[in-house]
Parts: C-alpha cells; sequence; structure tokens
C-alpha cells in the first residue's frame, strides 16, 4: 500500500462556516439561479471543502458566499468543483465537495489571507516551511 501522498501547496483551516452557492449557468439561461446551502469543513489559499445535500458532478462551476462565524464580513468566490464525494459517515444523504477557487473579488482577498492567516496555530504555520 502507498502511502497518503498531500498534493496540497498550501496549509488548510478548519472552518465550521455556512456557505451558500449556486451553479454558473450559460447566458442563455433565463430563469434565476437556484440557491442551495452547506457548511464549510476547511479553506486553503487555493481551495474549500465543504458539506452539502446537493450531488455535483466534478467540473461545475460555482458561485461561492462564505459567512465565517463570529465575522460580518461575507467573502464572495468563484469556484470549480474537482471532486464530490457521498459522505458515508452521516445517516443524511450528504456530499462532501472539493473546489478550486477560480476567481475572487480584490476586495475579499485580504479578508480571506487576514481570516486564515489570524486562525492558524504556531505548529501549522511552522509547517509550511
Amino acid at each position: 500500500m502507498t502511502p497518503f501522498q498531500e498534493k496540497r501547496k498550501y496549509a488548510r483551516l478548519d472552518i465550521r462556516s455556512k456557505i451558500n452557492f449556486s451553479i454558473q449557468e450559460t447566458p442563455d439561461k433565463e430563469t434565476p439561479k437556484e440557491r442551495f446551502r452547506g457548511i464549510g469543513k476547511n479553506i486553503g489559499a487555493e481551495g474549500l471543502l465543504f458539506s452539502c445535500d446537493k450531488k455535483l458532478g466534478e467540473g461545475t462551476l460555482l458561485d461561492l458566499e462564505i459567512l465565517f462565524p463570529e465575522k460580518t464580513d461575507t467573502i464572495f468566490i468563484s469556484g470549480e468543483v474537482r471532486w464530490c464525494k457521498e459522505n458515508t459517515s452521516s445517516d443524511k444523504n450528504t456530499y462532501d465537495i472539493g473546489v478550486k477557487f477560480s476567481s475572487i473579488n480584490k476586495n475579499h482577498v485580504l479578508l480571506l489571507i487576514k481570516y486564515v492567516c489570524g486562525n492558524l496555530s504556531v505548529d501549522e504555520i511552522s509547517s509550511l516551511d
């Protein structure tokens, strides 16, 4: 058995934040976007892991709204679903969704960096060396 090889370039921070998201639609769609909800599990500089009750296909483009706990600021990010896996640790039909960020509002970059860096422990920071 091959040992697990971490593919991420950046540290991840465990979060328990509300995630609102919608699937990006093609310009010819006339109907409003349907909104869904999820719960964030972890976040990093390039991506996010969250769980929800909607199964999403790999490559699905999302508009995400991340509401950090105890913060009034909301961060808006677009991303692409990299993987979707059924969560077998729950008796409900939920899925863990891995998203790679594709774009972020320039005004929200600093908020994201401050939140992630401000919540890293000394051990997590030293492991980045």
